[in-house]
């Protein structure tokens, strides 16, 4: 039974680069929808999710703050609510599957752990896609960006 799968530092360059664009993506999503409390939970929760499902070196109970801003979140909008109970199950169950007293982790010849995890997956691109259609994004407004920057920045003649 293979325990471990091994990446070359190759591999586990190419692991980070997705982590990094999807974690950029994830915060210039955030910064071009309408502030408010619910926008800064829904994102910041989503970014945790990002590390924990796509960080090389996330551990397993990086997962736990991410179920304390859902659950700040499902108190505040009910239809977090489902999301924050899978969650808070999903990294129970993630840390009896791994450091449990589990003594066959083996289900049809796949390691539990395997499954599990394709499942963490799962929720993610879910959790992913439901905030982002769920905030209207903000329009830029480029001329005025120009403006502020003309304004303050001024440039020496040289």
């Amino acid at each position: 039974m293979v325990r471990y799968i091994y990446l070359s530092p190759h591999g586990i360059k190419i692991f980070k680069l997705i982590f990094y664009i999807v974690y950029i993506y994830a915060l210039f999503s955030f910064a071009i929808r309408k502030k408010n409390f619910e926008t800064l939970l829904a994102y910041t929760s989503l970014g945790f999710l990002v590390y924990f499902i796509m960080g090389v070196s996330a551990h397993e109970n990086h997962i736990y703050i991410t179920v304390l801003l859902l659950a700040i979140l499902a108190t505040e909008k009910k239809n977090y609510y489902y999301d924050f109970l899978f969650v808070l199950i999903s990294s129970n169950i993630n840390l009896i599957i791994f450091y449990g007293k589990v003594d066959n982790r083996v289900i049809s010849g796949l390691d539990a752990t395997v499954l599990f995890s394709i499942l963490n997956v799962i929720l993610f691109v879910y959790y992913f896609i439901k905030v982002q259609n769920r905030y209207p994004k903000t329009p830029i407004d480029f001329k005025k960006i120009h403006r502020i920057i003309r304004k303050n920045v001024k440039l020496s003649s040289s």
